[in-house]
């Protein structure tokens, strides 16, 4: 029983790692945010270290699926990783409280930091056990196949998502030219924005209250305005006013001014198509980016101009 039991627990643990992995790495811009909204790290390097967070997710399930050198190498590395998460969450939890999804996996399974502890400490209650009576597998080129496996998921990971690359939403960036603000303050049915919005350098959003890309660009926006307040930033939101909350909730813009357009005059202001981001100077679309190109030093460069 135990010659069978053993291993598959390894595989299982293998697999855990996988799907971690993927779930991040299949919206990797969503999993860069939570890193830089962990105040670890700046947004230079927050690219970096998601995609090394990733790969090492990668090739320790598949060392433990292979079973391979568990007592010397695998599972010392596993509990690292897991002791690792499970202290960063005890002080996001302490911190930051219980209700933002922690990223473990990606935004396929949302967890909470609490959930997210308890998962750990059954994953390290599992790798103990395996420490403890399986000794997994020792093959006679087993450090060549691990130097392998290291170079096939840094490779997967980083070449399959270069930094900087990443999906742009449903439309491509690049439009300048006029913007016709004075919709938003014709618009009978608009919340009028609480400054005027024509005048100097403006940074708008149009975002949609539920499209993904739509709550990264709001997440990343939000971020770039609690490091510096003095960020221009406004957003021009459509959408059903019961997913309002919702919006709130998942990009903690509590504090970013927002005015919500609805119609034609949201349409045609966005470019029929979101998320849209405009750099705007006295309603004039100077320079368009896409939520991954979003850069706050480029934002701060273009005001001190």
């Amino acid at each position: 029983m135990r010659k069978f039991l053993f291993p598959l627990l390894s595989a299982f643990l293998g697999f855990v790692f996988l799907f971690s992995a993927w779930s991040k790495f299949s919206g990797i811009e969503f999993f860069e945010l939570a890193v830089v909204d962990s105040g670890l790290i700046g947004w230079s390097l927050a690219p970096v270290l998601a995609r090394l967070i990733i790969s090492v997710e990668f090739f320790t399930g598949i060392l433990l699926i292979l079973n391979l050198s568990l007592k010397r190498i695998t599972i010392p590395l596993t509990l690292t990783v897991l002791v690792f998460f499970t202290l960063y969450l005890s002080y996001s939890l302490v911190f930051k409280g219980n209700r933002q999804n922690c990223h473990c996996f990606g935004a396929l399974i949302p967890l909470n930091p609490l959930e997210s502890i308890i998962k750990n400490a059954i994953l390290i209650v599992c790798s103990i056990v395996l420490m403890r009576y399986h000794p997994g597998l020792e093959w006679r080129r087993s450090g060549l196949i691990i130097g392998l496996v290291i170079l096939l998921s840094f490779l997967l990971v980083f070449l399959g998502n270069p930094v900087n690359s990443g999906i742009e939403g449903s439309g491509l960036p690049g439009y300048t030219g006029p913007l016709d603000l004075d919709r938003i303050y014709t618009n009978p049915k608009a919340v009028k924005p609480s400054r005027d919005l024509r005048k100097g350098k403006q940074l708008i959003a149009f975002l949609s209250l539920k499209c993904p890309y739509c709550i990264m660009a709001g997440n990343k926006l939000r971020l770039m305005l609690e490091d510096n307040p003095s960020l221009p930033v406004y957003f021009i939101v459509n959408g059903k006013l019961r997913d309002i909350p919702a919006f709130l909730e998942e990009t903690k813009a509590y504090r970013v001014p927002q005015t919500l357009l609805l119609g034609e005059d949201f349409k045609i202001l966005s470019g029929h198509k979101v998320p849209s981001v405009f750099y705007v100077e006295s309603s004039v679309v100077v320079k368009e980016v896409s939520p991954v190109q979003l850069n706050q030093a480029d934002v701060e460069k273009w005001l001190s101009k």
